[in-house]
């Protein structure tokens, strides 16, 4: 996935969505396209945080990595956050 703009505000990091890679992993892609859903719904319905158990297997602490333009990579604490074309995630330890 490549990101653009990222910043850091209130202990979360966000920034926006410019490509989902294709050889990304097809559960990960599956896990972007219902957050995107899920917050789409939310804003206009009631959704239920419980739908996103069915994605216990990408949810969770050193499941996804952030690489930073240092070459440094870290880990995401639980899961990156996507909507409206924008991620929000937090660092494992920040």
């Amino acid at each position: 996935m490549r990101l653009e703009s990222a910043y850091w505000t209130q202990g979360t990091w966000c920034g926006v969505v410019r490509e989902v890679v294709q050889t990304a992993p097809p559960r990960a892609r599956q896990y972007i396209a219902f957050c995107v859903a899920w917050h789409e719904r939310h804003a206009s319905e009631e959704a239920d945080a419980s739908e996103f158990d069915a994605y216990s297997d990408v949810i969770g602490t050193g499941r996804w990595t952030v690489l930073l333009e240092s070459g440094e990579s870290r880990v995401v604490d639980d899961a990156p956050v996507f909507m409206d074309g924008e991620v929000s995630w937090r660092l494992l330890g920040d």
